[in-house]
């Protein structure tokens, strides 16, 4: 049977942790998601699929805000309970910190699983969908982003500029320029063209006009249509697509040799994500535990809210900086350990001194307890 005290404090941190949780997650999805349509909605016809398509990338946002949101949840249950003098009714009942701290710690591991699930497999999986998508979106002839009356550039090294589209599809006015290997310029103009797709890609059939090409000396061919094959005009021929770090769940991060990575810079940059997303798991833990301590450790002084949080955000900026660091570190010097002792410390540290600024109290609390 869960203590009534208990289900109080941890059903208020829950209300309070969800609703951050998903506020932040919108927020952080939301700017995402506005970056992902501005670089690919002139590239389809049906904006709601840009928007179905970028709900694959929440997952990523939830996990990135559980520790920040769980900190914040804490921070805000222990103002509201200093404020609505709950804290001190908890204090005079003899009820310590660690009872306080307990609902804390549930939380914080219940974070700390569904940052992992998240993380490390759901994340990975709908991130490689996600830029599967994308990659197939700027692939297809039906989404190369040409409009009327404005400079595209449609794929690397190619822009296209075209008058207007008429009622039959083609294009009018038509002037494309080729960025080739070196200072080799090409731009074609055209009186008419059209976008069909072939067996070596996508393609502009041009009706109607000349070819410049600058070389040593300025030549000019004339013809009356031209098939311009878009991607292997700039050796961009249809290309597979391969894996990226952000797609790759945990095990394929700290062994990706095993799955035909052999780029040693790749293989070093996914190994830090890897121990970073392994250092992580303490984070919730650390962030709820700092809030908790930052708050707590003045006693039942109501004053300098602004000064504790703010050494909260700092200290968990902290921890953050070193969880990266400890991750290269790690992975460069192929040190599996030291991503754990960065986490241990931080941990043994903060409960050094919540034992410290609540030691006075430790044998009264002790007494309480006991005897309820």
């Amino acid at each position: 049977m869960i203590p009534l005290i208990d289900r109080y404090l941890f059903l208020g941190l829950l209300r309070g942790f969800v609703s951050l949780t998903l506020i932040l997650a919108c927020i952080s999805w939301l700017v995402q998601a506005l970056g992902f349509a501005n670089d690919l909605l002139p590239n389809v016809q049906a904006p709601i699929d840009i928007a179905l398509l970028s709900l694959l990338q929440f997952p990523n946002a939830v996990s990135m805000c559980l520790s920040p949101a769980l900190m914040i949840a804490t921070l805000a249950m222990l103002v509201r309970m200093l404020q609505n003098h709950e804290y001190f009714a908890l204090t005079a009942a003899g009820l310590g910190p660690i009872r306080i701290m307990r609902p804390i710690l549930t939380l914080a591991f219940i974070a700390t699983l569904i940052q992992a699930l998240l993380s490390f497999y759901i994340s990975p999986l709908a991130s490689y969908q996600f830029n599967r998508a994308k990659f197939e979106i700027r692939n297809n002839i039906g989404t190369i982003p040409i409009q009327a009356g404005t400079f595209k550039e449609v794929f690397p090294g190619i822009t296209v500029f075209a008058e207007e589209q008429m009622s039959d599809g083609r294009w009018r006015d038509i002037v494309i320029h080729l960025a080739k290997s070196g200072d080799n310029q090409v731009t074609y103009l055209a009186r008419r063209g059209q976008l069909l797709q072939g067996d070596s890609g996508p393609y502009l059939l041009l009706n109607g006009g000349v070819i410049l090409d600058d070389t040593d000396a300025r030549t000019q061919v004339s013809f009356s249509e031209h098939a311009l094959i878009l991607k292997n005009t700039v050796n961009q021929a249809n290309k597979p697509y391969y894996l990226n770090k952000k797609d790759m769940m945990i095990h394929q991060l700290l062994n990706p040799q095993a799955y035909g990575v052999t780029h040693e810079p790749s293989i070093v940059s996914m190994r830090v994500k890897g121990f970073e997303l392994l250092s992580n798991l303490a984070t919730p833990f650390v962030l709820a535990l700092i809030g908790f301590i930052s708050i707590t450790s003045a006693g039942l002084n109501r004053r300098g809210y602004g000064r504790r949080i703010s050494l909260t955000v700092l200290l968990a900026l902290i921890f953050q900086s070193g969880v990266i660091y400890s991750a290269n570190l790690g992975a460069t010097s192929d040190m599996t350990v030291l991503i754990f002792i960065w986490p241990t410390v931080c941990l043994a540290g903060i409960l050094a001194i919540a034992y410290w600024r609540h030691r006075a109290r430790m044998p009264v609390w002790r007494a309480a307890n006991a005897d309820t």
